[in-house]
């Protein structure tokens, strides 16, 4: 059995099943599952009375439970606890996937005793820019990603370059060491089928923006400075309006600024989308994508945006400069470029056209076809690994 460790948001009803948000739903799982089988997850659980918008657990993934927190003072009060889960995490599993930078996959590799296991790390996005109020937890990720992926067998990127220069792994120090291996691909499941081939035009009137954050906890995601970004385009004349898909606590903190800014009637909240196709749908009716986010691996709102002929404007954070040219990035910020930027595009037709072409044409370098071959190969790595070691052992035992 694999242990999969991430920042995974575990919802439980009165019945006893689990739930999980879209981002975690059954394309996601069966990316491991159809190489290892069964996994085993870890995850903070929230009990809740109605399941509405959510997944439902794979029957063949089973839940290492924490209790539930939120932020630094939270986790102090439950500290004891989490431990005592984290301790129990690898029992019954065979191997390891720790998704970095993640306070969990760092509380299993400290207090998880899986240096006995062959363990692989998936880094999917960049402590070093990480919160800026959060300083501390910045220099404490940062650290532990460079010193676990100089530990795992084999580490995976979700970029091509950028995280590779600055977290290197075994695989790049020793290469001549078949032991180590390593590789890049995306965390998105997006199939071709799925990628809108009709390129979107100028809208005439004023284009609808769209911005989405599965959890809106924090302003992590930029929440504000869309809503600054939304109050110069009204202030110079473009009645534009913004939808914001996801729920969290921040959500009245946003709709107050909305109110404060006197943009509240251009400003929407559509919740949560669990299901991936709806969401897609959902996409195609947008002209403009804003992601304003303060860190990133590799965005997959974006990528998903492109995927549908969206231009998209977004900070250049961890590899979303990969994704996007230099004009679409802009810092998180700087609200005023951001809106600048978007009336420039506004003004030009034939710009519009192009950006839309080339975005959907580059979304297909993440499709689920172009990404399966790769991160098979490293997930089969792993298990190839593993029933080598598991097959050392009973020889050593055989031997006494």
């Amino acid at each position: 059995m694999l242990l999969l460790v991430d920042n995974i948001h575990i919802f439980k009803d009165k019945h006893g099943d689990y739930y999980t948000p879209s981002i975690y739903d059954d394309s996601f799982f069966n990316k491991y599952l159809s190489i290892f089988g069964e996994i085993k997850i870890v995850g903070k659980v929230r009990y809740i009375d109605s399941p509405e918008k959510l997944n439902k657990l794979n029957k063949k993934v089973f839940v290492c439970e924490l209790p539930w927190f939120k932020g630094p003072r939270g986790f102090a009060k439950q500290f004891i606890k989490v431990i005592k889960s984290i301790k129990t995490a690898t029992q019954g599993c065979d191997c390891c996937i720790l998704r970095m930078s993640q306070l969990e996959s760092i509380l299993v590799y400290i207090f998880g005793n899986i240096k006995k296991m062959p363990f692989c790390v998936e880094t999917v996005n960049d402590p070093a820019t990480f919160n800026k109020n959060n300083f501390l937890w910045k220099i404490i990720a940062t650290h532990y990603l460079k010193k676990i992926n100089k530990k795992a067998f084999g580490v995976s990127y979700v970029t091509k370059y950028m995280l590779q220069s600055k977290y290197p792994c075994k695989a790049m120090m020793f290469p001549e060491n078949s032991n180590f291996f390593t590789a890049n691909y995306s965390s998105i499941v997006m199939l071709k089928k799925d990628i809108n081939t009709k390129i979107k035009e100028l809208p005439k009137g004023n284009p609808k923006l769209l911005h989405i954050s599965n959890n809106i906890d924090d302003d992590s995601k930029g929440h504000v400075t869309v809503l600054n970004c939304l109050k110069r385009l009204i202030d110079d004349g473009f009645e534009c309006y913004v939808d914001f898909i996801g729920e969290g606590s921040f959500v009245n903190d946003i709709k107050a600024l909305s109110n404060e800014l006197n943009i509240s009637k251009y400003v929407h909240f559509l919740g949560r989308f669990a299901d991936k196709k709806e969401l897609i749908s959902k996409i195609k009716e947008y002209d403009i994508f804003i992601s304003p986010s303060h860190a990133e691996g590799l965005p997959r709102t974006v990528i998903e945006a492109m995927s549908q002929g969206l231009p998209c404007f977004a900070s250049p954070v961890g590899g979303t400069s990969e994704l996007l040219e230099d004009f679409y990035l802009i810092d998180y910020l700087n609200p005023n470029e951001y809106a600048k930027r978007i009336e420039m595009l506004i003004g030009n037709a034939n710009e519009f056209l192009r950006v839309s072409e080339r975005n959907i044409k580059e979304s297909l370098h993440y499709c689920e076809e172009a990404l399966k071959p790769r991160r098979d190969a490293f997930y089969q790595k792993l298990k190839n690994l593993t029933c080598s070691e598991k097959g050392k052992n009973e020889k050593s035992l055989n031997n006494i």
